[in-house]
């Protein structure tokens, strides 16, 4: 399940516990913590990029992290980019760096932490390719403007039925 940022605390990490989700962290005090800034100075374990969007995340894995006040234990994805000169609507900037938290239960050994981003931000990676068929024109647009469209179509359904068994021909 993926849940946008108001629902990233340690109270719903907490409710969600034992359910497969990933909610973007909200509390900019987990950045804070020793675990996470001692992660934060190591490389990355991996890069994120969006094609559409050019953006390139570095990914730190944090396993095993204590959030908000009840100290539930989760897994922390810290995503991490340059900020622009527009000030970024998502994550918290901190010294011209942009750090988006994802917070999840899903296993290391099963889901990288780049499959952790891409199921929040694509929902599955499958979005962004899908939402370009909304932005498809109709059948009525392009076939009734297009020059030899209804020519062609019918040529080529001619031709499905001469390949047909018992059709065409040598029938």
């Amino acid at each position: 399940m993926r849940l946008d940022g108001q629902y990233g605390t340690g109270a719903v990490i907490a409710d969600l516990a034992g359910f497969p989700s990933v909610p973007r962290g909200k509390d900019d005090t987990v950045l804070d913590q020793e675990s996470i800034q001692s992660r934060l100075h190591l490389p990355a374990d991996q890069q994120f990029s969006r094609w559409e969007s050019g953006l390139v995340r570095q990914l730190y894995d944090c396993p095993d992290v204590p959030v908000g006040p009840e100290g539930c234990r989760c897994r922390v994805v810290v995503a991490t980019h340059p900020a622009l000169e527009k000030k970024s609507r998502i994550g918290h900037t901190r010294k011209g760096v942009v750090y988006e938290l994802f917070l999840t239960h899903l296993p290391q050994d099963a889901f990288t932490a780049s499959d952790v981003v891409a199921l929040y931000l694509h929902r599955g990676a499958f979005e962004p390719v899908l939402a370009d068929e909304d932005d498809e024109q109709d059948p009525d647009r392009w076939c009734s403007h297009s020059p030899g469209f209804p020519r062609s179509l019918a040529d080529r359904l001619a031709m499905d039925l001469d390949r047909a068994p018992g059709t065409g021909a040598s029938a």
